[in-house]
């Protein structure tokens, strides 16, 4: 199965790398972001979408298993999404859960071979107080 998914894979960039006129490119990524560097140094990309009111809020760590390398130790980079939930002495997790339900909040995380990924689906009048 995971060769018939490399293969397709592999077929379908064939395919649009011969269909693809050289001049006019399709963009990789269809929607307009627009990204900014804060004083802090973080990097903030913004994706504007017409969705009534609503913001999907993403935090993106780039550390995932793949990033374990010692041998006979992995499942770390899981470990710390799920601690990142536990929160600390000046933010418990009880105030973290109380604000999440307050703001009627869909909130989540994954972690992948590459990264770890925080999400918050919220209304966009709340963005300021999740950020």
């Amino acid at each position: 199965m995971k060769q018939a998914s490399i293969l397709l894979a592999v077929a379908i960039l064939v395919v649009g790398v011969a269909n693809a006129d050289e001049h006019a490119m399709t963009p990789f990524f269809p929607y307009r972001a627009q990204t900014q560097v804060l004083d802090n140094g973080l990097r903030v990309i913004v994706i504007p979408m017409s969705s009534q009111g609503l913001v999907a809020y993403w935090t993106i760590v780039r550390t995932g298993s793949r990033d374990e390398y010692e041998p006979g130790r992995t499942g770390f980079a899981h470990f710390f999404e799920h601690m990142m939930f536990r929160g600390t002495e000046k933010f418990p997790q009880e105030i973290y859960g109380r604000i999440v339900t307050e703001l009627g909040a869909d909130a989540n995380a994954y972690t992948t071979d590459d990264f770890t990924a925080y999400h918050l689906g919220i209304a966009a009048a709340d963005l300021e107080r999740v950020l």
